[in-house]
């Protein structure tokens, strides 16, 4: 599978002079408007606007640049015609430079999945990712470095060997540092990183007053990291069968609390599942369903413990309470 930006000139040219315009003397809450418009137009915009942002992040060239004239909207396609070329054609140089001093990434795409949807691709090293439904990685490779970051769900990596650029996945605020490696990265409600084989190293961000957090984590292969919204990071063990089942299409639960084990049920469908009463979320769910099919689990949840299944405004309510809970 190829790398090549999936987008062209024109849309890097277009982007650089947002992202001039974005960092001038007239930003306003009517550009940044028209910006996120442009970018919504197209996936080529919003992967020219990422390789554009991290060539900016990284070389700071396009920071010190900025327009002393007010940009008048003009166009409909980017809102803000006026000047705008003369500021294109300065960004697009100076990307061009960028390039030239090998700043600019090599390689810079986004794969998305879509509700239910899996997908694996492998990379140009070798590496082989298989994404979860409903999540985003954008791959930003260059001769120092092969990134990843997850910006959304839930991917496994397959880490091809290069000892000369490290693997990098950046999630959240987290840094997941591999060579060889295979490991699974979740951002749901709570970000988890679980090893697979090999080695990583996993550094958070630090948190004030907790300095010691900010030193890299290192796993040993079966170990689940995970970061909860509040709280310091906790390691555990899980049964990686559970954690994997979604590769084979399924959701395997033990003992996971009824409230719990419809969030996971819902990540897989758009016609969401609903308890009604909160005193049955408590309930414990033992099983392995097929992700996706939200009735079928309904149907085996309400069977077992006595309940109720309704479909209302389009979603699957669990009625009543359980007959029996087996917490």
């Amino acid at each position: 599978m190829s790398h090549a930006a999936s987008f062209s000139s024109r849309d890097i040219e277009d982007a650089s002079a947002w992202l001039v315009l974005l960092h001038g003397p007239h930003r306003t809450r009517k550009l940044e408007r028209a910006l996120t418009r442009w970018r919504a137009e197209s996936p080529r915009h919003e992967a020219a606007w990422e390789a554009v942002s991290a060539s900016w992040e990284r070389t700071e060239l396009l920071a010190r640049r900025s327009f002393a004239q007010r940009q008048d909207r003009t166009s409909r396609r980017l809102g803000y015609r006026a000047g705008f070329m003369r500021a294109a054609a300065l960004a697009a140089g100076m990307a061009a430079m960028a390039a030239a001093a090998g700043l600019l990434y090599w390689h810079t795409s986004g794969v998305t999945t879509a509700i239910g949807e899996q997908r694996a691709i492998t990379l140009d090293d070798g590496t082989r990712i298989t994404l979860n439904t409903a999540s985003r990685i954008i791959i930003r490779f260059d001769t120092q470095r092969r990134a990843v970051e997850l910006k959304r769900g839930e991917a496994l990596f397959d880490v091809g060997k290069d000892p000369t650029r490290p693997f990098v996945v950046l999630a959240g605020h987290e840094e997941i540092r591999a060579l060889g490696t295979a490991f699974l990265v979740r951002d749901d409600a709570d970000l988890s990183v679980t090893l697979m084989e090999g080695r990583i190293s996993v550094t958070p961000a630090a948190v004030e007053g907790a300095a010691a957090l900010a030193k890299p984590i290192a796993l040993s292969p079966g170990e689940r990291l995970t970061f909860p919204g509040t709280g310091s990071p906790r390691i555990d063990k899980p049964v990686l069968s559970a954690v994997t089942a979604w590769r084979g299409g399924h959701v395997e639960l033990r003992n996971t609390p009824l409230s719990d084990a419809v969030r996971e049920m819902n990540r897989y469908s758009s016609t969401k599942l609903v308890v009604r009463h909160a005193a049955a979320s408590t309930t414990a769910v033992t099983g392995v369903f097929r992700a996706g099919d939200s009735r079928s689990f309904a149907r085996a949840v309400a069977d077992t413990f006595g309940m109720q299944v309704l479909e209302e405004r389009g979603e699957i309510v669990l009625d009543g309470l359980p007959a029996r809970n087996d917490k």
